[in-house]
């Protein structure tokens, strides 16, 4: 449930973001120091959570595809100025 509460949360600010119309302008990483909570085997979700659950939740939540493809890859190569 957590989880699911923190996915909305940070749904809803990619909605707001891509609403002010600054899609190509937004970045989104999962930077997450885990070293302490992966000494326990199953007790964190590993970095594929970003692309396992919260991208399928966000197009669930009504964001359209192509532009989380323009968000995830895009926007990066645009922003490190990679052809």
């Amino acid at each position: 449930m957590i989880k699911q509460n923190l996915h909305a949360e940070r749904c809803k600010l990619v909605k707001e973001v891509l609403d002010l119309g600054y899609q190509e302008r937004l970045l989104l990483s999962q930077d997450y120091d885990f070293y302490e909570e992966a000494k326990e085997p199953g007790s964190i979700e590993r970095c594929t959570s970003f692309f396992t659950q919260f991208i399928p939740y966000c197009r669930d939540q009504g964001v359209d595809s192509e532009i989380l493809n323009q968000i995830i890859n895009r926007n990066p190569a645009n922003y490190y100025d990679i052809s």
